[in-house]
């Protein structure tokens, strides 16, 4: 057996020193691009579109885990926790010609330098063929996706298995070689396409005032990032800073879409008090229970709570010059009679008015007040809108679950089919053609340039691609259509420019010089094929119920390059956001860090999973999924075949499956280093360690023989090491050519190129992070604005706190 080579560590990161204060909690708004929960996840991986608060919060840590560990609370020090990581971009993809250059040496100066692109049907002198057995042991548990069948309405939601085939746990082919894909892209700095949430918006045309809260550190920090990106959206519509918000009626109309504006600008306000307190006059035919407080958080949803509410005309009493209703009433008679009664008690002055009663969300704050739309007399020319903002406003990225539930077909200010269109997959939210909607919008120059269904609607950050503002041209990938910061500046990127080692190894459309005007696919030279397990008996009996989450890219603070965080939330500190003027950078490619703390002994030595199982008799919610993974400790068998790879590229096969570990897989059931593929992966699922065993295969051998392993050989450790060092080699001398960034050395092993040392960073087992430093933070520590540092720096100031090895703890 072999031994392991000592590991190279990250830089050692000297982070500040964290504020001992423990800040108040946040009640204001968080104003944010994108939010966690519902369409405004602000949080990769764990957020997803219509998601509860909180969702993808580890609930094992929600519920009876210890407090977090010193220097895991990013409401003292602003370092954000996440249980993802970035591996930093490069300029340019390091070209696959770098590994090939030793067979095509061999096929002389004449040769084509996509000679191995097209080498799927003969052999070529120089390059390696043969096949990869893997065996892949689970360290934890396990769940690899299938389409469901649909189910008929009324039946219950199926427990999902993971993928098998004769009743055996199966990883997928292609899971296993979006893997493989997927590291030798980290590894090389391969080209990448665009991420989800293909359009992004802000949370934030309601302006905000930093020095009306500097006695709060933790909302005056808030506030300031909320200014800044009010103002970036004021810069980018060019609107007149000292041009409010307004409200109005959108109407439709066979000219067109137009916004007739409220007299007063803005809707009158109500209290849920107040409208409980006109429920208490019993004209309306409810009682108060009728309109219960909503939850005192997020999750606030008018039609689960008040539906019978939302879109009500009503007749509003109030004091003149006043903006707030004391009392509503059904009918103009019965408010009559109810200003009567005021006058008798010497109350003078009061207003009726008929309204249309308006419940929005709760977008960071508890919702407390309703509003009050004032119906026109007569319905004038309004201000036009144009279809193009109707078309982006029923998008599928602008209409969020909240919308679809919320805003459903029959509701209407008007009696009769409001005749909103079904959208994003057959549901609701859309505007009514028949009806009136209250709405809020801003103008410029007397034409609307956004508008929204509550005060701080979401506004499009531009009629751009974000993506293509940061992440360098060549490492987008070339199928991908470069758009410039407004519409009509597309380009298209250099289609011929040389394939990056990903797409050359597996193959891809377009990669081939064009042949009659068209650019030919190439085919790849590596097969996968699936890893079936040794058992069969290896599913959890009771299911899990995990979160269906999804990166949102949204959240700026995690997704983009960030200044360092900082510990004085008194400073401006100038956040980079999608729509900074700056210099804004991606983060990186993202990654999954290991997240599985050893088993508690004691009273708390139970099933760790506890927490994630589903109540009995509840059905999960539209963003739930029960599951039932495979357990960790299973084991999988698969192989992988290739044909015509150079020396290099088979080291680079290699180095993908090996990451840092020794030639021979190294401990197997404790590795320095691992993978992680499936689904749960923010919840910790899918840790796994892959053992290679390489056979190389001599075609002229096997013409010579009727042995099935004729011309078959074994590589041993010392075959697989010259592997790696050929790719090393390769990598180290495209590196060292490449320009050095400030604060970065030139590499001098593989180890030290900074992508690399990420990379291990991430993909640590043995010395991965504790459960709490890589969780997902919670709504309110979201509102802060914590950065999220470089994975090596979060190790540094993990083994700067001196902690043991993660999940050592007794009860």
């Amino acid at each position: 057996m072999s031994t392991e080579k000592p590991r190279s560590t990250p830089g050692n990161i000297q982070p500040g020193k964290p504020n001992p204060a423990t800040l108040a909690k946040l009640s204001g708004p968080a104003f944010a691009q994108q939010k966690p929960g519902g369409a405004t996840a602000r949080q990769g991986g764990p957020g997803t579109s219509g998601a509860k608060p909180g969702a993808g919060v580890d609930r094992r840590l929600a519920a009876d885990a210890p407090p977090p560990e010193p220097g895991a609370n990013p409401g003292t020090d602003f370092h954000a926790l996440a249980p993802y990581g970035a591996i930093p971009l490069p300029e340019t993809p390091m070209p696959a010609t770098r590994l090939q250059a030793s067979a095509l040496d061999l096929l002389g100066p004449d040769a084509s330098p996509d000679a191995l692109l097209r080498s799927h049907d003969s052999r070529l002198p120089g390059t390696h063929t043969g096949w990869i057995d893997l065996e892949i042991r689970a360290l934890t548990p396990l769940f690899v996706g299938t389409t469901q069948d649909e189910r008929q309405e009324g039946e219950p939601p199926p427990v999902a298995r993971s993928a098998h085939v004769e009743n055996r746990p199966v990883i997928p082919g292609a899971s296993l070689r979006g893997l493989l894909r997927n590291e030798l892209r980290l590894l090389t700095g391969g080209e990448t396409g665009p991420v989800n949430t293909p359009q992004l918006f802000f949370r934030a045309p309601v302006d905000l005032r930093p020095d009306s809260v500097k006695n709060n550190k933790e909302e005056y920090r808030t506030r300031l990032v909320g200014d800044r990106l009010h103002k970036q959206y004021k810069k980018i519509e060019k609107i007149d800073e000292k041009r409010k918000v307004s409200a109005g009626f959108l109407v439709h109309r066979e000219s067109g879409w137009s916004i007739v504006e409220l007299a007063a600008k803005k809707p009158w306000t109500i209290s849920f008090k107040a409208i409980r307190a006109s429920l208490a006059e019993r004209s309306f035919g409810y009682a108060e229970r009728d309109f219960p407080d909503p939850p005192r958080d997020n999750t606030y949803v008018p039609a689960e709570h008040h539906s019978a509410f939302q879109y009500r005309r009503v007749w509003a009493m109030l004091k003149p010059e006043e903006l707030t209703a004391f009392l509503i009433a059904p009918t103009e008679e019965t408010a009559k009679k109810k200003r009567a009664e005021l006058l008798l008690n010497g109350e003078r002055g009061t207003e009726i008015r008929q309204c249309v009663l308006v419940l929005t969300g709760a977008a960071g704050e508890p919702r407390n007040n309703a509003y009050l739309f004032p119906i026109p007399t007569g319905f004038r020319d309004g201000l036009p809108v144009d279809e193009g903002l109707i078309r982006l406003f029923e998008s599928a990225e602008q209409i969020t679950k909240y919308q679809q539930k919320n805003f459903h077909e029959e509701l209407s200010v008007t009696s009769g089919d409001p005749e909103r269109p079904p959208l994003a997959n057959g549901r609701g939210g859309g505007l009514p053609r028949r009806s009136l909607e209250p709405v809020w919008f801003q103008t410029v120059d007397g034409t609307v340039v956004s508008f929204g269904r509550s005060g701080g609607y979401r506004v499009a950050v531009g009629d751009f691609d974000p993506l293509s503002k940061v992440v360098p041209a060549a490492v987008l990938g070339p199928q991908e259509c470069r758009s410039g910061h407004r519409a009509g500046e597309t380009e298209r990127p250099d289609r011929d420019r040389p394939a990056d080692v990903p797409r050359a190894i597996f193959g891809d459309i377009d990669l081939l010089a064009e042949d009659e005007g068209k650019r030919l696919a190439a085919r790849g030279r590596v097969s996968v094929g699936a890893a079936l397990s040794e058992s069969t008996d290896v599913e959890f009996t009771d299911p899990l119920r995990v979160e269906l989450l999804s990166p949102q890219r949204g959240c700026f603070a995690n997704y983009l390059v960030q200044p360092h965080p900082g510990f004085d939330p008194k400073k401006p500190l100038d956040l980079v956001t999608w729509s900074h003027e700056g210099d804004v950078r991606l983060g990186g490619y993202k990654v999954y860090l290991h997240r599985h703390d050893e088993q508690p002994t004691g009273p708390r030595a139970n099933d760790r999973h506890a927490q994630l199982r589903p109540k009995p008799e509840t059905d999960p919610l539209a963003t739930e999924r029960d599951v039932r993974p495979v357990r960790e400790g299973t084991v999988f068998h698969g192989r992988l075949t290739f044909t015509n790879l150079a020396e290099a590229e088979l080291g680079a096969l290699m180095r993908a499956l090996l990451l840092g570990n020794p030639a021979d897989g190294g401990a197997a059931r404790d590795p320095r280093y691992a993978h992680k593929i499936g689904m749960g992966k923010p919840l910790g699922l899918g840790s796994v360690h892959i053992t290679p065993r390489l056979h190389l295969v001599d075609a002229t051998e096997r013409t010579r023989s009727l042995d099935p392993l004729a011309g078959v050989r074994a590589v041993d450790d010392a075959g697989v090491e010259k592997l790696l060092a050929a790719f090393d080699d390769a990598l180290l001398e495209w590196e060292r050519g490449q320009p050095v960034k400030r604060g970065e050395s030139v590499p001098q092993r593989w180890e030290d190129v900074p992508r690399v040392r990420e990379r291990l960073c991430a993909a640590q087992w043995r010395e991965r992070l504790p459960e709490s430093w890589t969780r997902t933070m919670t709504l309110d520590e979201f509102k802060r604005f914590p950065v999220l540092p470089a994975v090596s720096e979060r190790f540094a100031r993990h083994r700067q706190h001196g902690r043991p090895r993660p999940g050592r703890t007794t009860a």
